[in-house]
């Protein structure tokens, strides 16, 4: 199809915003070749219905952790994506001063996969202070934000260098919801009671497992179709601050 009828399609789907539109839009782009096969599977595994009618519903996990797992088989890249829209769920929550050069890096990492990228996580997490540096060999002290956030930024670190990437982003996919989940449990009780705050985590670990999930869904639908990058505007916000 030629470019002009390409266009004609695209806005006819966004002047009625139909699915059979957009579905039309979709296929015309993956045989011209402007849409990739593996993007258009990953929408539809993120439960995309345009993408599900043109190459049919991918099998998924209904449990979070698992589901999200799954998104590893696009490549590393792609589970970063997923990871970092949780990340940035509860302002103050994850992302503090401290670790915020680490994020910054991943997300470079993203659109520009270099060792430069990772080079500037490296340093920006070994002037990190180790939270957990003074505790015995074997002994839990249990969550603490500080501790969290730092476990953060390290896991984020190991998505970038480890082999064994998807793992890796399970871990860090744990330590991001452990944070929101401590903020969650914060919203529910004032009480700084132990007990107290157990009898709320799992209400609010599904809460927040809830929450990611479609933020998630909302932050790679767009990029894998091609209609949006929300990566690349965060990046380029960031440049564009640090020229004014």
């Amino acid at each position: 199809m030629s470019d002009a009828g390409l266009r004609r399609l695209e806005r006819e789907w966004r002047g009625t915003g139909s699915r059979e539109a957009e579905c039309a839009w979709l296929g015309a782009r993956f045989k011209a070749g402007d849409l990739p096969e593996s993007r258009l599977e990953l929408a539809a595994y993120l439960g995309h219905r345009a993408a599900i009618d043109l190459c049919g519903e991918v099998p998924s996990d209904p449990r979070f952790t698992q589901w999200f797992h799954q998104i590893g088989r696009w490549g590393r890249p792609e589970i970063i994506r997923a990871l970092l829209p949780a990340i940035y769920l509860e302002p103050g929550a994850v992302v503090v001063e401290e670790n915020r050069g680490v994020v910054e890096a991943v997300e470079d990492w993203v659109l520009c996969p270099c060792s430069g990228c990772v080079a500037t996580a490296e340093g920006v997490f070994q002037s990190l202070e180790d939270p957990f540096r003074h505790d015995p060999p074997g002994v839990s002290r249990g969550f603490e934000v500080t501790r969290g956030q730092y476990a953060v930024a390290r896991s984020l670190l190991a998505v970038l260098e480890a082999r064994a990437f998807k793992n890796r982003a399970l871990e860090a996919l744990g330590c991001i919801l452990d944070c929101l989940t401590e903020a969650r449990i914060s919203s529910l009780t004032q009480s700084n009671k132990q007990k107290q705050r157990e009898g709320h985590r799992a209400r609010a670990r599904g809460q927040v497992e809830a929450t990611a999930c479609v933020a998630v869904r909302d932050e790679l639908v767009p990029w894998a179709l091609g209609y949006s990058d929300p990566v690349r505007e965060r990046v380029e916000a960031r440049q564009r601050e640090g020229c004014s």
